[in-house]
């Protein structure tokens, strides 16, 4: 299983720098290699242009596209998994288009994972997301956030 990490933006950087420390596979696709390397390259040289034949001529069934781009890439993303037997992670809001796709996602056992974000959560804050705890529980990998009580 190969975690093929699209986008290296500001927002993007911490999150991928611990997961390519866990030693799990990562492939960083950016439109701006040099970008990219300059944000994870003292951790990995599998950086790569973002270009979508090239994601899909990489994926294979069972990996995982994590979308940290523009909202408008998602959706062509999800699809993309979808036809490869691959799951998909963003941190965008589910739209109408993304959702159309939740039954063939089920049929086919993946799993589109939308409306992740990983920040500091307070105690008493309905609108905090926390998904530090179950990455870690489920997957063995830390997230660095913490939610109430941990």
């Amino acid at each position: 299983m190969t975690i093929h990490w699209c986008g290296t933006g500001l927002s993007a950087i911490p999150g991928l720098r611990e997961l390519i420390q866990t030693g799990k596979p990562v492939t960083v696709w950016n439109r701006t290699v040099e970008k990219a390397q300059d944000a994870v390259g003292d951790l990995t040289q599998d950086i790569k242009r973002f270009e979508p034949a090239m994601i899909e001529a990489a994926l294979q069934p069972g990996d995982v596209i994590v979308s940290m781009l523009p909202g408008d890439w998602h959706v062509p993303l999800a699809k993309m998994a979808l036809t490869k037997g691959a799951h998909f992670v963003s941190s965008s809001y589910i739209s109408p288009e993304m959702r159309a796709l939740d039954t063939q996602a089920k049929s086919a056992g993946l799993a589109l994972v939308n409306e992740v974000g990983i920040s500091e959560a307070k105690a008493g804050d309905e609108n905090a997301v926390n998904c530090g705890k179950p990455l870690r529980e489920v997957h063995g990998v830390s997230s660095g956030a913490r939610g109430p009580g941990e």
